[in-house]
C-alpha cells in the first residue's frame, strides 16, 4: 500500500515552510539558553500538503487533521497517531482531532489516549470547532492537565462551540478559559 499520495507537486507554500522552520529554530535556540522557562511550540498540520511532513518533528504538540492523515494513508485517528508519532521529537505529543469521533493523542513511547466527542443537542455551526479544540487543548496543557484530560477538555469545548454561532458563551460554560494564571506564570 502506498502511504504518500502527493496531490500537490509544485507547492507554492515553500517560503511559508522555510519561514516557519526558521521561527521554530529561533525558539529552540532561545530555549537552549533558558532552562527555567522554555517556550512550548505547537504545530497544526491541517492542509493535506506533503511538505508539511517536514515540520512534524518541530513541535512539542503536533495537531494532525483528518485530511492530512488521509493524505498519509490513514483512515482513523488511532492509526494516524500510532504511525505519525514516530516523526516526533522526544517528549512531544501528536494530537488527532477527528470531529464527531472525538480525538486521540500519543507520545512517542506512550500509549494512545482517546476522548469521545461531546456534540451539542443541536449543531448550529462547526465553523471554528477545530480551532476551538486546539486552543482549549493547549490551554488545558498549560494549566497542568495530562494529555488525556487535555484532549477531553478540547473535545468538550469544541462540542459546545458547535452549539453556538460564535465563541462568546464559551467562557461562561468553561470558566478556566478566562482565568489569567497558567502553569507558565
Amino acid at each position: 500500500m502506498q502511504r504518500w499520495n502527493p496531490q500537490i507537486e509544485n507547492c507554492k507554500c515553500r517560503p511559508y515552510f522555510e519561514e516557519m522552520k526558521k521561527m521554530i529554530q529561533l525558539i529552540r535556540d532561545w530555549n537552549s539558553q533558558k532552562e527555567n522557562s522554555p517556550i512550548i511550540v505547537s504545530v497544526e498540520v491541517e492542509k493535506p500538503i506533503l511538505e508539511m511532513m517536514e515540520i512534524l518533528s518541530s513541535g512539542d504538540f503536533v495537531f494532525i487533521s483528518k485530511d492530512f492523515a488521509a493524505m498519509c494513508g490513514y483512515s482513523d485517528m488511532i492509526s494516524a497517531a500510532n504511525a505519525l508519532c514516530s516523526t516526533l521529537r522526544p517528549k512531544a505529543a501528536i494530537i488527532c482531532p477527528w470531529g464527531e469521533k472525538g480525538a486521540c493523542a500519543k507520545t512517542l513511547h506512550g500509549s494512545v489516549v482517546v476522548s469521545d466527542a461531546y456534540p451539542p443537542e443541536k449543531i448550529l455551526t462547526t465553523l471554528g470547532a477545530g480551532d476551538t479544540f486546539v486552543a482549549a487543548t493547549i490551554m488545558a496543557i498549560l494549566k497542568g492537565k495530562d494529555l488525556a484530560e487535555a484532549i477531553n477538555i478540547g473535545c468538550k469545548v469544541a462540542g459546545a462551540k458547535c452549539g453556538m454561532s460564535d465563541t462568546k458563551g464559551l467562557a461562561k460554560l468553561f470558566p478556566f478559559l478566562s482565568e489569567k494564571q497558567s502553569k507558565l506564570s
